[in-house]
């Protein structure tokens, strides 16, 4: 595919090939027609609850939800027009640090035994439940693998080792072609613990830039939040204000960003971008109770 739906299908529904699209149709017409046949009950469209918010939630981490998914999905299975259980597998495997797939991703595994794709899914999954020696485990064998490459370091990371091994990973991951939001945090977090604060602005930046918020460039999982947390609480007051304001511009939909931003621009001096950081907050229904305070303080420093 090519142009706009070429977009749309690589970055955000990760497909490749035209098969894969048949991973995501959860459930068929027929399958459909015995779902709404269950429904024994008068349906009056006066449930907006229901209707908006119960339909979210089913894919949300738990187990009440994962049942609900697979109850469809052998509905769908039944009806004999939904994916197959494969590729819709395939499909949920995206969901990278989500639990509740984990036993899709072990159903590709028994598939492809050899492939260290889902391996390195099984690794990702366990890692994001803080399992580092059971992801390790499930990546022996495959250093020379760009995404496991990537995966060792932040498990190197995340277990505070000898630095220079994790750094020396998270750049043969990215010279393997490996997530480059992922490793350029790595190397962030690994500058910000040795407070080379232009370093790690500078590696924060290349992250930022290089994830889109799909399946293909999401934002990294690990180690974004504490980078931009040090560098706003503790890194050099005008760095530290003008990276938090280049996250807020990339990632604008997420409400930690404009609080750090705010805590940044305090540090800065800059009073008005923090009352329009703190303000925005609002937008989010978060209420930071000093934050006037905060701002007050800051004018009165300004004028000294």
């Amino acid at each position: 595919p090519n142009g706009a739906v070429g977009e749309l299908a690589r970055e955000w529904l990760n497909v490749d090939t035209p098969d894969q699209y048949f991973g995501r149709r959860l459930i068929g017409e027929r399958g459909v027609d015995g779902l709404v046949a269950r429904a024994q009950f008068e349906h009056r469209d006066d449930h907006p609850r229901l209707e908006f918010v119960a339909a979210r939630r089913f894919l949300d981490p738990g187990t009440t939800a994962a049942a609900v998914f697979d109850s469809l999905a052998e509905i769908g299975r039944l009806g004999g027009d939904a994916a197959p259980r494969l590729l819709l597998a395939r499909t949920l495997a995206e969901r990278r640090t989500d639990v509740g797939v984990l036993p899709y991703v072990e159903m590709l595994r028994e598939a492809a035994p050899n492939s260290p794709e889902w391996r390195v899914r099984a690794a990702s999954i366990h890692l994001s439940q803080g399992d580092t020696a059971k992801a390790l485990s499930l990546l022996s064998g495959l250093t020379s693998q760009g995404d496991a490459k990537l995966l060792s370091a932040v498990i190197s990371t995340a277990r505070h080792e000898a630095p220079g091994r994790a750094r020396a990973l998270a750049l043969g991951a990215l010279a393997a072609g490996a997530d480059t939001a992922q490793a350029r945090t790595v190397l962030a977090v690994l500058a910000v613990r040795d407070s080379s604060w232009a370093v790690a602005a500078a590696e924060v930046r290349g992250a930022l830039a290089a994830a889109r918020g799909t399946f293909r460039h999401p934002f990294p999982a690990q180690f974004l939040g504490e980078v931009l947390t040090s560098l706003a609480l503790d890194g050099p007051p005008a760095l530290a204000d003008s990276v938090l304001a280049y996250a807020v511009q990339r990632r604008s939909a997420a409400a930690r960003y404009h609080e750090l931003r705010g805590i940044a621009a305090l540090r800065a001096g800059r009073c008005e971008e923090a009352a329009a950081a703190f303000l925005e907050l609002l937008n989010f229904a978060i209420e930071r109770q000093d934050g006037p305070a905060l701002v007050r303080d800051c004018w009165r420093k300004s004028r000294r």
